[in-house]
């Protein structure tokens, strides 16, 4: 009787995600062409987010610090305190000569999911600037890698908006 009232409780217990789940991310809203709306109220809606500023000037551009927004990938009641990714790896995205050559400059901004594990993933292009720094800016944000946002002490899941500036280096 004792091994039944268990395996009952048990059975009840809410399943939590693993961290490890590799389920593909969910992907992120459709933003609507309202001006009056910024981009990050459109992808995190109601939910508090959060800015981290990366300081990663791309080698071949003049100024680089990278915004970073961040929310909670699934939405909780839980009001325990989120704590920041913290990149530990992380990839420059080239300004390729010939993009130079056109000076082209301004900011990718990019929506992706920053895993429990640390990975990222479901990396879209929110505002193009040129689909050759597009590529490079998806590129280098895919090859990153954070130690893990975390509520309460464990790892969570974050979505995130990614600002990567492009500034040519102008000559006084």
């Amino acid at each position: 009787m004792e091994a039944r009232k268990r395996m009952i409780a048990a059975a009840m217990k809410p399943s939590l995600p693993s961290y490890h789940d590799r389920r593909p991310p969910a992907p992120p809203p459709t933003l609507s062409d309202d001006p009056d709306v910024s981009i990050e109220k459109r992808v995190f809606r109601a939910k508090p987010y959060y800015s981290l500023i990366m300081n990663m000037p791309n080698l071949t551009s003049a100024t680089g610090s990278w915004i970073i927004r961040f929310a909670e990938l699934k939405e909780t009641t839980d009001k325990g305190l989120l704590t920041a990714p913290v990149a530990t790896t992380k990839v420059d995205p080239a300004y390729p000569p010939d993009v130079l050559r056109d000076r082209v400059e301004g900011t990718v901004t990019l929506y992706a999911v920053i895993r429990a594990d640390g990975t990222v993933e479901g990396i879209k292009v929110l505002n193009s600037l040129d689909s050759r720094l597009d590529a490079n800016a998806m590129r280098a944000l895919s090859g990153w890698h954070f130690r893990p946002g975390t509520k309460n002490g464990e790892p969570v899941a974050l979505e995130a908006v990614v600002q990567i500036p492009f500034r040519m280096r102008h000559l006084q």
